[in-house]
């Protein structure tokens, strides 16, 4: 029905209540897609509420890709997604960085993902992210920094640059917000 109605979970009466309550557009966002995988044709979100909530459904119809047909083929989807461009286009391809680098962690290549979050951090720090969004650029810094922590347990691991590396991130978590950094500690 959302095929043939689009938009029709963001409706609401005439007495301003939503046609889709929260729940339901929970719903709507993890089980209302369209595949058709065996003949070829891509996962196609529908997309319900904001912004934010599209990638969290984004997320796991890639990685739901990443295991049926392999990490390349997730991270190229969402390469392929549309853009909305304009002046919100720099944060979705950022927001699309940061999904692929979740996706890429979730899907055991750790590597893939600490080269997306190395370059996701260092965009933080160019255009001062923890000044206007300090949510998004703690979650970036934090699943780098536990990404960095696994990493330094291998035998190959540089320890003394990881480990700098590490203080510098939980610095900057600190800085960012300090209660949930002591609390992650």
């Amino acid at each position: 029905m959302l095929e043939r109605l689009p938009g029709l979970e963001r409706q609401s009466f005439t007495d301003g209540s939503p046609f889709a309550d929260d729940t339901t557009l929970e719903w709507i966002a993890r089980h209302a897609t369209v595949r058709d995988v065996e003949k070829g044709e891509m996962v196609a979100p529908i997309s319900v509420g904001s912004a934010d909530n599209d990638w969290a459904e984004t997320e796991s119809q890639a990685y739901d890709l990443a295991t049926t047909q392999g990490i390349e083929a997730a991270l190229s989807w969402l390469q392929r997604l549309p853009t909305h461009g304009g002046e919100h286009g720099e944060r979705e391809h950022f927001l699309r960085q940061f999904v692929m680098a979740r996706v890429a962690e979730r899907a055991q290549r750790p590597d893939t993902a600490l080269h997306l979050l190395a370059s996701l951090d260092e965009f933080t720090r160019r255009f001062q992210l923890a000044t206007w969004e300090p949510s998004l650029a703690f979650e970036v810094k934090l699943q780098l920094l536990n990404l960095l922590k696994i990493r330094v347990n291998r035998k190959d691991a540089d320890k003394t640059t990881l480990a700098a590396r590490i203080d510098a991130l939980t610095a900057e978590l600190t800085a960012i917000d300090p209660a949930r950094a002591v609390a992650l500690a």
